[in-house]
């Protein structure tokens, strides 16, 4: 769960010199976008192939799979927001440790991550909800094509993001201005000089 950081503060994927720092950013932004887009009309050329051969749930079964499709959708809208809404909390307590000057604090949060389980949850929700949208009769292939889109676009941009926000010491929104060697610090060690300091009592970190 824990991910070593090390020398990985505001590193990027272009390099900021041969770009102005705004036009840098709109740029990340834009590369964000592309991938889910990319994933959308991929996924829209499968479903397509699929139709031609005729792989998909007959029209008679449109109310249990509205049902599937419903239960699905709702449970993964909870578990997202859940999700997001914690990674969004731990991102901005990072950016006021940094700004108040707060290492203690800092450490406490800087090596959270999504643990790896979670992201194997929201990944087998999105391949059921995906395949359900997929595998839907639509008597509009248009209607089709914008469905399977759009959900693939959504699901994707949602995991960009919340990745993102996960790990903010890198990617689009790293946090500014934070010290070298704040990351450099070994944990374990900050804890047991802060327990000398404080005469025994060993600093209570996050695992």
């Amino acid at each position: 769960m824990i991910k070593a950081i090390k020398g990985r503060a505001n590193t990027t994927d272009m390099p900021e010199q041969f770009f102005p720092k705004y036009l840098l950013k709109h740029l990340k932004h834009v590369w964000m976008l592309l991938k889910p887009a990319v994933a959308g009309v991929i996924l829209v050329w499968i479903w397509q192939e699929l139709r031609k051969y005729g792989i998909e749930f007959p029209p008679t079964d449109e109310i249990p799979i509205s049902s599937a499709l419903l239960t699905v959708g709702v449970a993964y809208g909870i578990m997202a927001a859940l999700i997001l809404d914690t990674v969004w909390q731990e991102y901005k307590t990072v950016g006021l440790c940094v700004r108040q000057d707060d290492l203690e604090r800092f450490l406490e949060y800087r090596d959270e991550r999504i643990p790896a389980t979670i992201h194997l949850l929201l990944g087998t929700m999105s391949f059921f909800l995906e395949g359900l949208i997929m595998l839907t009769h639509y008597d509009n292939i248009w209607a089709g094509r914008a469905c399977v889109f759009l959900v693939a676009f959504v699901l994707v941009l949602y995991f960009e993001v919340a990745t993102e926000l996960d790990d903010p010491f890198r990617g689009v929104w790293y946090v500014e201005r934070v010290p070298e060697e704040w990351l450099e610090i070994d944990i374990a060690e900050a804890r047991r000089q802060n327990g000398k300091r404080r005469g025994g009592k060993i600093l209570p970190g996050r695992r």
